[in-house]
């Protein structure tokens, strides 16, 4: 039973990596087309910051199994948790409120950037212009 528990551990870790990368080549590919700066903040949102938030979690339990035994960190906000001025739980509680509230925060970015793109502003890529060799002008392909 505890070799299933490892290896579907592993495997979902595996698919949720994967899924993270397909999101962001999907948008980067997107960006190179478009050069949209909203498709940046995108893959920061939904594919990079995930993973960061995913660490700091992991890092923050650390620290507060730590604390709480007495041998963790004593700089703030886990000093709170040492002197008993607050509980382990509150302060986890606090601390991933913070992180959800950047990645919605990224998010917003997102989406404000691609809401304020205007038609008129896409420029075009290089498979949208075709150069005359008589002339040296550029004609936009319909």
């Amino acid at each position: 039973m505890i070799e299933f528990t490892v290896i579907s551990e592993w495997v979902l870790l595996c698919l949720t990596l994967s899924i993270y990368l397909t999101i962001a080549v999907v948008l980067f590919r997107k960006y190179i087309r478009t050069r949209d700066r909203g498709l940046i903040w995108l893959v920061l949102a939904l594919a990079v910051w995930p993973l960061v938030s995913a660490a700091l979690h992991r890092l923050e339990d650390v620290a507060l199994l730590r604390a709480f035994r007495g041998h963790g960190p004593t700089f703030f906000p886990y000093s709170l948790v040492v002197s008993g001025q607050v509980s382990a739980a509150t302060l986890s509680y606090f601390l991933s409120s913070i992180q959800n509230f950047v990645g919605v925060f990224l998010v917003l970015i997102a989406v404000l950037q691609l809401y304020g793109k205007k038609s008129y502003e896409i420029k075009p890529t290089l498979a949208d212009v075709e150069i005359n060799n008589s002339t040296g002008a550029t004609l936009f392909q319909q």
